[in-house]
């Protein structure tokens, strides 16, 4: 389960983080030592927000207060109902959304600011969040042999398929990518597309509908 001492400890272990600032044991030193790499872009870009910019405590007020008990599902969805925008999009800005900075840090990798792509470190910490073993990576394609298969590419769509299923994507023109999000449900008629629930979707946390037969292929559903 991730709480806010494992989410702390995700952050310490991160190696921008220096041991004195580890020693320190509290979040004000995690921030100083995150955004006091101004001249290491990889974790947050050239400029991070300060450490006492009221974004952090914002970030981390509303993760900790997402649920710890039901299915990763049920985290999605709370954090797509309560989330203000300022937290739930990348932003365009020179500074990082500080919640898609967090999200990453609890997948223990180390994104280019909010600018990665971010659904799977989002899948991820839903998971982690009520004690459950995610893929704990930030590469959509980690969840395309994660858990119990649902549905796979080349078998009958099925039409009992539960929300809150993990739906993952490949792209056709470069299958190393690709895209992870929570099955909502699907139109097998005329649209053929499926409704998802997730990060990085148009840059934001919230609900997108993808074509079946667009170069986002449907690779698999997963036990969520």
């Amino acid at each position: 389960m991730l709480t806010r001492r494992n989410l702390l400890a995700s952050l310490l272990s991160l190696p921008v983080i220096t041991t004195s600032l580890a020693a320190e044991n509290d979040w004000e030193a995690v921030l100083r030592g995150i955004t006091a790499n101004t001249s290491d872009p990889i974790f947050l870009g050239v400029n991070p927000l300060p450490p006492d910019d009221p974004h952090w405590a914002m970030a981390i007020e509303y993760l900790e207060t997402s649920p710890t008990y039901g299915r990763p599902y049920d985290v999605a969805k709370h954090l797509d109902t309560f989330l203000p925008t300022v937290l739930r999009e990348e932003w365009d800005s020179p500074f990082a959304n500080p919640l898609i900075v967090l999200l990453f840090a609890a997948t223990g990798t180390k994104p280019a600011g909010d600018t990665t792509a971010w659904c799977a470190a989002f899948m991820s910490w839903c998971i982690e969040r009520v004690g459950l073993s995610s893929a704990h990576s930030a590469a959509s394609k980690a969840y395309r042999s994660f858990g119990p298969a649902l549905w796979e590419k080349g078998g009958a769509f099925p039409t009992d398929l539960p929300a809150g299923s993990i739906a993952v994507f490949r792209s056709l023109s470069n299958p190393s990518h690709g895209h992870v999000a929570f099955y909502l449900g699907a139109d097998l008629s005329s649209e053929k597309d499926i409704s998802v629930l997730g990060g990085n979707q148009s840059d934001t946390i919230g609900v997108s509908r993808y074509r079946l037969d667009g170069d986002l292929e449907l690779h698999s559903i997963r036990q969520g």
